[in-house]
């Protein structure tokens, strides 16, 4: 074999290594629930939200995905006080979602970061809406609501077992729902205003 036919099958062998390495990373996938950010030198050039094959300048060009869907976050349990002083655990959740993903990766860059904002305002709006919310009065109206759906459903059972005509079951669970969050409302609106006043 001469010299050339081996230079140039080491050199087709280096080309093929070459491409399988660089080959895979000029391209890549978005799925259907994301968004794609093509950051070069930490500057986003361009946002992708369709899903498919895209390609990119391998080595250079990063790829920051982003989920579409409506994001769940769970807050840790926190200690707050009421308006009478008294400690009350409050334990929450966040549903949120990413609506321009190039605005989000310039202002948080990623979900732990935007979580960590979420908490800081959370945090802060509860614990001026709780600073003025009596604790006794919310749970009176919790206790009210839950006994008056126990009520309506003994009633009804006590209506069927002696054959008398009563609503459905649909209908009752539905009207006890609307007069437990009747009273819940009434109960949290009384809190915020300081309690139930008294009459002397």
């Amino acid at each position: 074999m001469s010299k050339k036919k081996i230079t140039a099958i080491l050199l087709a062998a280096i080309a093929a290594v070459l491409i399988l390495i660089v080959l895979p990373g000029c391209f890549y996938e978005v799925k259907e629930d994301e968004y794609a950010c093509t950051a070069r030198f930490s500057k986003i050039i361009k946002t992708v939200d369709q899903p498919g094959l895209y390609m990119k300048v391998p080595f250079i060009d990063t790829i920051r995905v982003f989920p579409k869907r409506t994001l769940f976050y769970d807050i840790p349990p926190s200690e707050v006080l009421t308006v009478d002083k008294k400690s009350m655990t409050v334990d929450s959740y966040i549903l949120w979602k990413i609506e321009d993903p190039l605005k989000f990766f310039q202002s948080l860059t990623q979900i732990s970061s935007a979580e960590s904002r979420l908490y800081d305002i959370t945090y802060n709006a509860f614990k001026t809406k709780m600073g003025v919310l009596n604790k006794p009065c919310l749970i009176v109206g919790i206790v009210a609501a839950i006994i008056v759906v126990l009520l309506n459903i003994t009633s009804r059972a006590n209506k069927v077992k002696k054959g008398y005509e009563a609503d459905s079951a649909a209908a009752m669970l539905g009207k006890s729902v609307v007069e437990a969050a009747v009273i819940l409302l009434v109960a949290y609106k009384l809190a915020m205003a300081g309690g139930i006043p008294t009459v002397l």
